[in-house]
């Protein structure tokens, strides 16, 4: 479940990230 949940947060991170 914590692999689970660094996976989502790090996804949601990433989408932001690239935006400028």
């Amino acid at each position: 479940m914590d692999k689970n949940r660094i996976e989502g947060t790090a996804k949601q991170v990433k989408v932001p990230s690239r935006k400028p």
